[in-house]
């Protein structure tokens, strides 16, 4: 149960997790996306903000170059109306044309009256304008009726009717009328055109530039700047726009943008609209009637599509992941069944087990004390005994030790997983003779002779039980398996740094050295009969004190050889 529903919060965990990066990845994208974005249109802004002033700055350069011949040319005008008197306007423009070669520049003439009112001009369209509503015509006009001079205004126009950028002129001819020339440069407005257009072929042919211009009654109105379309006169198309006061609040993103010098946006379903103040009537560089708005369309069709796609990936991740969650939470169920199912099985199994080990424990507890009795009675009756019945007894004895050494074993695999064998400092060499003298009659029983040879008393560091159980279950499997009236020889020698016990037995070859020590593994079907855990107890109790063992062939016989450490004073420690 426990593991149920550890399994169960796991899964909600791992589900928590998941979704939570997920969630923090697509978030995080998604940031990034926003800010690379933010980087690209500023860019965009800044580059096509530069390109209008560049354009202001090239239109300022164009005008300077031509101002001095501007104000001569008016000057001589003024001259021929002073000595003539009031001539047609348009054979005063004529005689300015013959006098004056200037290539790719135009010029209009204009007769103004004492109250600022245009009364006749070359361009017909401004007939009848009120430029005392012009600001910056009317301060110019007040200029040259004090002093008589000519004056050329620092500030361009750009015409509201059809576009062209003017620069103009005023002089005051006699107390009735003024004289006022607009000097019309035709490569100024080709500048402003193309950087429009260049600006239209980056972004959006739908990006603009607007004019705003603020009137004497404090009401502002803007137009297109290139984009014009229209039969009126002047003052008619000034009238037809919409007017804004200057006290008054306003929605309109174009006039909010210049009042508050910032720059405004709004958001199309294929594109995101700026509105970027450029240029105040008054800056440095050129004068100019009115102030200017860039209206710049930047296309986000492909950044809308991308977005799109990457929510609709996040979507379906988040559904393929719910999906891979319900299948885990099946395959987690059904584990945790298959589970339950091991867990039940296991603890019957280990309930078998414990009773085996209980049954055994009893069992060779039980035999303890009859083998004793028996033993010790036997040692009383071989004395008694005469030497008619030595054969027997000696068969009796083998036998006697043969099932002590049995019980011994099982005792072991009993006690071992329960019972910690403390080490002790042991003599391995008469530990060993004293082992021979036990299997003594078994060796003489089974027809076996038995040579062994120690260099030297050597002292190891083992527990003596677990040492006996090596010793005994190497002396029983030689005698075993060995070959009828053949010798067993028991080496202790030294190899460097440590002492080697081998046990040497004439029999057929150990097909498989490996598994010859695991638990119940037989080398020969038809073999002897046993219960195949000496070995297997052998390498448990080698791998536990760190003894080295291996098994090889050599001169028709099977060695078994165990290395053991000695002990550092080679003592027994008191």
């Amino acid at each position: 149960m426990r593991n149920k529903y550890f399994l169960i919060l796991l899964n909600i965990i791992i589900t928590f997790l998941s979704l939570y990066f997920t969630y923090t990845l697509f978030e995080s994208y998604k940031e990034e996306q926003k800010n690379k974005i933010a980087a690209y249109l500023d860019k965009r802004i800044k580059i096509n903000k530069s390109f209008i002033k560049n354009a202001f700055v090239s239109i300022q350069n164009e005008i300077e170059a031509n101002e001095k011949i501007f104000l001569q040319m008016h000057k001589e005008a003024l001259q021929i109306l002073r000595k003539k008197g009031k001539i047609n306007i348009d054979v005063l423009k004529q005689i300015l044309q013959k006098k004056y070669d200037i290539s790719n520049i135009d010029f209009h003439l204009f007769y103004i009256n004492e109250n600022y009112l245009i009364t006749e001009s070359t361009y017909l369209n401004d007939v009848g304008f009120d430029l005392s509503l012009v600001p910056d015509a009317r301060k110019e006009l007040d200029r040259t009726n004090n002093d008589k001079l000519v004056h050329y205004s620092n500030t361009i126009s750009i015409d509201i009717i059809n576009s062209d950028v003017k620069s103009y002129s005023y002089a005051k001819v006699n107390d009735s009328y003024y004289l006022e020339m607009g000097f019309i440069n035709h490569s100024i407005k080709s500048i402003l055109k193309e950087t429009m257009k260049n600006i239209q072929i980056i972004t959006d042919k739908r990006s603009q530039l607007y004019r705003i211009e603020k009137k004497l009654d404090e009401t502002e109105y803007y137009d297109n700047v290139l984009d014009k379309n229209t039969n009126l006169s002047k003052e008619e198309y000034i009238k037809s726009r919409t007017k804004f006061p200057t006290g008054i609040t306003s929605d309109n993103l174009i006039i909010n943008s210049n009042r508050k010098e910032e720059i405004l946006k709004k958001y199309l379903d294929d594109a995101i609209v700026f509105y970027i103040p450029l240029i105040k009537k008054n800056n440095k560089y050129l004068d100019v009637m009115g102030d200017f708005v860039l209206e710049l369309y930047i296309d986000m069709q492909y950044e809308k599509e991308l977005k799109e796609r990457i929510t609709f990936y996040y979507y379906l991740f988040v559904l393929i992941h719910m999906i891979l969650l319900i299948i885990i939470y099946f395959f987690t169920k059904k584990y945790h069944l298959s589970q339950l199912a091991l867990e039940k099985e296991i603890k019957v199994k280990a309930s078998v087990l414990e009773e085996n080990r209980d049954f055994i424990t009893l069992m060779t507890a039980h035999m303890r004390t009859p083998l004793s009795i028996i033993m010790n009675n036997f040692t009383f009756l071989e004395m008694k005994s005469s030497s008619k019945l030595h054969k027997y007894l000696l068969q009796i004895n083998s036998a006697i030790n043969m099932l002590k050494k049995s019980n011994d074993d099982l005792e072991y695999l009993s006690a071992n997983s329960h019972i910690m064998y403390l080490s002790t400092s042991v003599n391995l060499s008469s530990f060993v003779q004293h082992r021979i003298e036990f299997f003594s009659s078994i060796i003489e029983v089974q027809h076996r002779e038995l040579s062994y040879s120690f260099d030297e008393e050597v002292y190891i560091e083992i527990n003596d039980i677990e040492l006996e159980r090596l010793v005994d279950n190497n002396l029983s499997n030689a005698i075993k398996y060995s070959q009828e009236n053949s010798t067993i020889y028991i080496k202790l020698y030294k190899v460097q740094d440590v002492y080697c016990l081998s046990f040497s037995s004439k029999s057929q070859a150990i097909y498989n050295t490996k598994r010859i020590f695991e638990k119940s593994y037989q080398e020969n079907n038809d073999a002897k009969r046993s219960l195949g855990l000496g070995l297997s107890m052998v390498k448990t109790i080698c791998n536990k004190h760190n003894i080295l063992y291996k098994v090889t062939y050599e001169e028709e016989m099977n060695v078994f050889k165990y290395f053991f450490k000695v002990s550092r004073n080679n003592k027994p420690k008191l």
